[in-house]
């Protein structure tokens, strides 16, 4: 029942984390992962390709925050995964050859 919990909380908690960095993209108008940073001036890239200078705090805030929402749907990938094999793939497998 734990695994379980845990499973469900891992892809709550990664919906929850891609929501806000959607958010906060839009907010500062970009993204750190798809911008950079030269001479002290760090610059988000939006989906047009267009730079925003934001602050330094802000800037390393969203590229690690992205980093840690890309972690966490990918661990929400394979908790959906693992609980697809638990209650489908077992139980049928159960029925089909305990006879």
């Amino acid at each position: 029942m734990k695994r379980n919990l845990v499973l469900a909380l891992i892809i709550g908690l990664a919906i929850i984390c891609s929501v806000i960095s959607k958010t906060f993209d839009s907010k500062i108008g970009g993204n750190a992962t798809n911008g950079y940073s030269e001479f002290n001036n760090y610059y988000v890239k939006n989906e047009e390709g267009c730079l925003t200078e934001v602050s330094k705090v802000v800037w390393y805030f969203n590229y690690v925050f992205s980093l840690v929402t890309a972690v966490l749907l990918v661990a929400a990938s394979f908790s959906l995964f693992a609980l697809f094999i638990i209650y489908v793939i077992i139980p049928i497998y159960n029925l089909n050859y305990k006879k």
